[in-house]
């Protein structure tokens, strides 16, 4: 969508300044209108999940400053605000509670051990007695923590890709070795 605005822009030369606004506004409100139709998706496919697993409460952090921090178009094209808003609408039409928390600095510190730990490229964090864990696992261990949630030993993360139509399941990577050609002998 954003690319069509742009060729959009990019043509406007050769239209008549009022058809390439309204053009261009018509393409703006579809743009919000599909975010905001995928964030509702994402919630309700989420308080699903949760109903089937059996969760009772949820607890939802707002990462203050990621705007402010490093404002770009990836962190601010999902208005945290409204994806906060809308879980907790749809948590309450599941019969969920919700509860707001504090979540500064839960990713900097170990949730196991509790000591600082090593923040390397794509949200990976290496820990000083040997394991790795994701950022935004470990904060939500944190918070789990915090709350006066048990920490569980294992972990298994769901995915899934949120479309404007529907949710879709991660794709599953094939993991099987590939079958060597074997040589014929002779």
């Amino acid at each position: 969508m954003k690319t069509r605005i742009a060729e959009l822009d990019g043509a406007a030369r050769e239209w008549d300044r009022a058809v390439w606004l309204e053009k261009r506004r018509w393409f703006q409100r579809r743009y919000r209108r599909r975010k905001g139709e995928l964030i509702k998706n994402m919630a309700a496919h989420l308080m699903k999940t949760l109903i089937e697993h059996g969760v009772t409460a949820v607890y939802i952090g707002y990462p203050r400053s990621i705007n402010q921090d490093k404002a770009n178009e990836r962190n601010s094209s999902w208005p945290c605000w409204k994806v906060m808003i809308e879980i907790a609408r749809c948590a309450e039409n599941f019969g969920i509670a919700v509860y707001a928390i504090e979540e500064s600095d839960t990713s900097k510190y170990c949730a196991y051990h509790g000591c600082e730990v090593e923040r390397r490229p794509r949200g990976l964090v290496h820990y000083p007695h040997g394991h790795t864990l994701h950022s935004d696992i470990n904060a939500a261990l944190n918070i789990l923590e915090k709350v006066g949630g048990k920490l569980p030993v294992r972990l298994k993360v769901l995915s899934f890709t949120p479309t404007p139509s529907e949710v879709l399941p991660a794709k599953k990577r094939n993991r099987e070795k590939p079958i060597a050609p074997r040589f014929k002998a002779g």
